[in-house]
């Protein structure tokens, strides 16, 4: 818990490589917990946790991303699951997807349930070669910065200020599961990139 700094909210390593695992390593203790059956894969680091029925997720304590900076990323294997309409990694309880994938044609961005929809950031996840990669967003005044393997690839005009609850699929709405991730990190009050 030393390693993270007080602007970490949650850290989650997902798995010792056999086993789930949704203990934040942060000293937040914001531990999660699954609703599905999630499963342990062979991840980018150590292991990850494959996001795969249509309602797995995992779900933690509310955390703020109201009116201050936020970073949100995680690794994930490409390509994502096949599902309905979209993959979703990070949602709040409410209205937002901090960070989806729109099925239709792969396009990254975020959702806003409460006023505009999906907001593209242009990038087109079927770029990617087959294997693990790693997504970031972070915001920037009332924008979203996209970043895949720690390059600038879009921005969202649009940012989710609703707290974030749910990793790995949508919530209730059950069917916008991610796929494979591994280690998903959640910051505020800094945008790092």
């Amino acid at each position: 818990t030393n390693v993270w700094d007080s602007n970490y909210k949650g850290v989650y390593h997902l798995t010792d490589g056999t086993t789930p695992s949704y203990v934040d390593s942060t000293s937040n203790a914001n531990n999660g917990s699954a609703t599905g059956s999630p499963s342990a894969v062979t991840g980018q680091i150590d292991g990850g946790v494959n996001f795969s029925a249509s309602t797995d997720r995992v779900t933690v304590s509310a955390i703020s991303t109201s009116s201050i900076d936020y970073t949100l990323s995680t690794w994930f294997y490409y390509p994502l699951n096949v599902n309905s309409a979209w993959n979703t990694i990070f949602r709040s309880s409410t209205a937002g997807h901090h960070i989806i994938v729109q099925r239709s044609n792969l396009h990254l961005g975020l959702y806003d349930d409460g006023a505009s929809g999906f907001v593209d950031s242009g990038f087109v996840m079927s770029t990617l070669s087959t294997g693990w990669h790693h997504v970031a967003a972070r915001t920037s005044s009332g924008s979203t910065l996209m970043y895949v393997d720690g390059a600038y690839v879009g921005t969202s005009a649009n940012r989710i200020d609703n707290s974030l609850t749910y990793l790995g699929n949508c919530g209730a709405c059950n069917d916008q599961q991610w796929g494979k991730a591994d280690e998903i990190r959640i910051s505020t009050g800094i945008s790092r990139s």
